[in-house]
């Protein structure tokens, strides 16, 4: 199969490499996975005020701001998804929210 000794030796070593960079990574993936948090606090986002939203990541004071004026204009969200027609949220953002986020 191989005509020079050492190209045996370079598979050995190409395959050895490549298995144990597929075990480390794996391993990284699962201890990522043990650090995200269990049970994540949700906010009410029709009943919070500014101090409440701005505890949830990518809502600071203006976003807040825009999200209770838009509140008062237009009355309570009927749905979470509905927070992407204030004005700064686009779905990116929104997607990094959504899970602390919920309407009742």
């Amino acid at each position: 199969m191989f005509k020079y000794p050492y190209q045996r030796l370079i598979a050995i070593a190409l395959f050895t490499a490549l298995s144990v960079s597929a075990c480390t990574s794996r391993r990284e993936y699962v201890a990522a996975a043990e650090v995200r948090p269990m049970a994540v606090e949700t906010i009410n986002i029709n009943t919070a005020d500014a101090a409440e939203l701005e505890r949830v990541p990518r809502i600071g004071p203006k976003t807040a701001a825009n999200i209770i004026r838009y509140r008062t204009e237009n009355g309570p969200f009927r749905r979470v998804e509905h927070l992407m027609q204030v004005r700064g949220i686009s779905e990116k953002r929104f997607l990094q929210m959504s899970p602390y986020l919920r309407t009742e």
